[in-house]
């Protein structure tokens, strides 16, 4: 009798076990090639997002990355001017093995909440240039291919002060350009204009280094809805 309640306990045990390996294994699976979660720590897209906001970002988009290769799924459409992106940080130092190996489980487990990675490994920008377009900063004001933008989206000038051209990159900020974005590159703008590290300082952002679209802010619950 108490072996058969033992070896009820073990197939009781072993269900559990293997429920939870499932649910982690389909949680893990929707992360990789569906939809991510980020939290936002700067406020380079004040007003559309602002420091502390959760988002969902969809992956399959711009065709999900396959983990641990270079290849990707097919893309669902290329990015396209106004797309609030998720995309690799320039510079970006990946952490050692161990933080790799735990920091997509944790941060799945916990919706977002907590990354044990400490460096900001993607940035959220707005596709301002596509391929072939030529983007220039005047006083300001951002041209592509001649035409102004603004009004097009949410924008936020935080400092008066206008910043003449010169040699450094400080002097980008205001007044930069006329650059053509590259075969198979983007350039990236926060809509925090006076307050946002983006291509005006280190350059485009390569396709193969973006991974997702911004959907939808789910925390704080008095912001919750779509991001666009």
């Amino acid at each position: 009798m108490k072996r058969k309640e033992k070896k009820k306990k073990k197939s009781k045990l072993r269900e559990n076990i293997e429920a939870i390996v499932f649910a982690l294994a389909i949680a893990l699976f929707i992360k990789a090639f569906i939809v991510d979660v980020y939290k936002i720590p700067t406020g380079s897209m004040i007003p559309t997002i602002e420091i502390g906001d959760f988002i969902v970002a969809t992956k399959f988009t711009y065709g999900a990355k396959i983990p641990f290769t270079d290849k990707r799924l097919p893309a669902v459409r290329d990015p396209r001017r106004g797309d609030i992106i998720i995309f690799l940080a320039p510079y970006y130092d990946p952490p050692n093995f161990v933080v790799q190996l735990f920091t997509p489980i944790v941060y799945t487990l916990t919706l977002g909440f907590v990354n044990i990675d400490p460096q900001p490994k993607f940035y959220v920008k707005r596709c301002i240039g596509l391929p072939g377009d030529e983007v220039e900063v005047i006083n300001k004001e951002v041209y592509v291919n001649g035409r102004l933008l603004h009004g097009d989206w949410p924008e936020l000038h935080a400092d008066p002060e206008v910043i003449p051209p010169g040699d450094s990159l400080m002097n980008n900020r205001d007044f930069y350009g006329p650059v053509v974005v590259g075969e198979g590159q983007y350039f990236m703008m926060g809509d925090n204009r006076d307050r946002s590290n983006d291509s005006r300082f280190w350059g485009f952002v390569e396709r193969h280094e973006i991974f997702g679209k911004a959907l939808f802010r789910y925390w704080p619950p008095g912001r919750m809805g779509a991001v666009k």
